[in-house]
């Protein structure tokens, strides 16, 4: 206790709160559901883009209240989300109950509810190593009770939210700035190419099906242990990232898997193209000889376009590629719908690959900002961490 200022204690959750569990009405009955009381769940604090929550997406009947053992909790409670995921906390402005992945606390006598959920957002990481479970990690009521927190006078709790939520806010502005900045910086590209084709004397248009051939790659058995561990590039969708360039991989093949038909070969300067899954449409080209999984295809350019000012163009049509994706759960687009998708290009080679050259020089400078941005992340994701840590040591 030395370490904190004079009035400072040390106090249990548990007796400076009172700890309420959640819990949800029988969902087959309809008679429970679209009441008027507010029913919260983790989602609902997920979906937040402040401390206080004023609505819920579902909301239950007294009926539904009635029939279980949910409890109503007075305005200006601490929801804590105690499962999937621990961790997620909000003050409620309304009466409001929650389901079953809550341990909510209402402060007692000489609690200053934003205090509490400070102190708590500082304690995130705490709170979920304490998490205990087989399907999930969940917090029991019995450990949030246990932990320990600093506890200042009132007022001192007051001055030290006051001082959290002044910084704060201008730490998310400077995070939002950031975000705009990266947004602002992956549209240079696309800007620079159809600047460059403005200018191009001879601009041609055609569909991607009559500019090249097309094969998609293969995943050899995962149970064959021969075919894994070689010298030859596997390369997945998450290798294809911000530089258009593909020339590395966690995971390789061994020459066995692609001379038994398992794995497809692609030569260096074959433009790779997800066509499947959360991130259809990223683009790269193989700066070596590779192998796919079945989620890429690969495209084999003819004459008329050089394979690296294709892969460029594709690279600034993500966004028209998966709006070409078709599918319920999982976007794709498969050869057909990528035969169909259109390039312009300058009908000379040379011409085309000065604007390469171009873009790859912008790229460079993109790359250094983008570098820098990621830095400046890193700062802002460690700011609010080390702002708690220091109020509640008694230093801000």
């Amino acid at each position: 206790m030395s370490r904190f200022p004079i009035g400072w204690r040390k106090r249990r959750i548990g007796d400076i709160a009172e700890i309420v569990s959640g819990a949800t009405p029988k969902t087959m009955v309809k008679e429970y559901w679209d009441g008027d009381i507010l029913w919260a769940t983790p989602k609902d604090l997920g979906q937040l883009n402040s401390i206080e929550i004023s609505d819920t997406e579902r909301k239950i009947t007294k009926a539904g209240y009635e029939s279980c053992s949910t409890k109503l909790l007075p305005p200006g409670s601490v929801l804590l989300s105690s499962r999937a995921p621990i961790g997620h906390l909000a003050i409620n402005t309304k009466p409001m109950c929650t389901n079953q992945g809550f341990k909510s606390l209402i402060p007692k006598k000489g609690i200053f509810n934003r205090y509490l959920y400070w102190v708590l957002k500082g304690s995130v990481t705490e709170l979920q190593n304490m998490g205990r479970g087989c399907t999930f990690d969940e917090l029991s009521k019995g450990l949030l009770a246990s932990l320990e927190i600093p506890v200042p006078p009132l007022d001192e709790q007051r001055r030290i939210v006051a001082r959290i939520e002044e910084l704060t806010p201008r730490a998310e502005e400077a995070r939002q700035l950031r975000q705009e900045a990266v947004e602002e910086t992956s549209k240079v590209l696309k800007a620079a190419i159809q600047s460059f084709l403005e200018c191009s004397e001879e601009l041609i248009e055609a569909p991607v099906g009559q500019l090249c051939s097309m094969k998609t790659g293969k995943t050899p058995p995962t149970k064959k242990p021969e075919y894994f561990d070689g010298d030859v590039l596997f390369v997945c969708p998450s290798d294809l990232g911000k530089n258009i360039t593909i020339s590395n991989s966690e995971r390789k093949l061994t020459s066995k898997a692609i001379e038994d038909g398992k794995a497809n070969l692609f030569k260096s300067g074959t433009v790779l193209l997800v066509g499947i899954g959360s991130t259809v449409g990223k683009v790269g080209i193989a700066n070596c000889d590779l192998c796919t999984n079945q989620q890429i295809t690969g495209l084999f350019f003819n004459n008329s376009v050089h394979p690296e000012y294709a892969a460029w163009y594709l690279f600034t049509q993500q966004d028209v590629i998966k709006n070409a994706a078709a599918g319920g759960g999982v976007p794709i687009i498969n050869q057909q719908g990528i035969a169909q998708l259109k390039i312009q290009y300058p009908r000379s080679v040379t011409e085309q690959l000065s604007i390469v050259n171009e873009l790859n020089a912008i790229q460079e400078k993109t790359d250094k900002l983008i570098d820098i941005q990621d830095s400046i992340k890193q700062l802002l994701e460690a700011f609010q961490p080390a702002l708690l840590a220091k109020a509640f040591r008694g230093e801000l």
